[in-house]
């Protein structure tokens, strides 16, 4: 999905870069025929020809419309590409609160195998000091073994305790 998202950017910046370079293209060549109507006008107003004069001002008019109508697509290509820019770094923005989600979770992580690397000495300790000396037998810490075991794998946050004998353990 992420591939197809970046494809569509790819895509929509790739046409919108065309379209620049065509508009581009078009004012360059309006801005030409401009000079070589001012001239023309230059020369009809040296000679006094005013019907000529007339008719280059008309045609100096219509070219400098089509000179607005490409500076109002240029104008749109701007507003697109502003538009792709937020939309980029809106995913980014997303991107980057999700890494930290995912460095918090593997800082989280380091910090349980750091735990779990102690876990033998844990299970040494319980099994030959805490158990034989204040709970009494290895089946009572097996009992409470049990319940925890149970309790985790069935995701509660509470310890289901069979009878009363096993309440005692508590």
């Amino acid at each position: 999905m992420a591939k197809a998202i970046i494809n569509d950017f790819y895509n929509y910046l790739e046409n919108l870069k065309s379209k620049n370079n065509k508009h581009s293209e078009e004012l360059d060549m309006k801005c030409r025929d401009e000079e070589e109507i001012y001239k023309k006008i230059s020369i009809g107003f040296n000679n006094q020809d005013w019907t000529q004069c007339k008719s280059n001002f008309e045609v100096l008019s219509n070219n400098s419309k089509e000179m607005r109508k490409i500076m109002k697509n240029q104008s749109k290509i701007t507003e697109d590409t502003f538009f792709l820019t937020e939309k980029i770094l809106f995913l980014t923005e997303k991107i980057l609160v999700s890494n930290k989600n995912i460095e918090g979770r593997l800082a989280l992580l380091e910090n349980t195998n750091q735990i779990l690397r102690y876990s033998d000495w844990v299970v040494i300790l319980i099994d030959e000091i805490i158990v034989p000396k204040l709970m009494g037998d290895q089946n009572d810490w097996d009992r409470i073994s049990t319940i925890f075991t149970k309790s985790i794998l069935e995701d509660t946050d509470h310890y289901v305790l069979e009878n009363e004998e096993d309440d005692r353990l508590f």
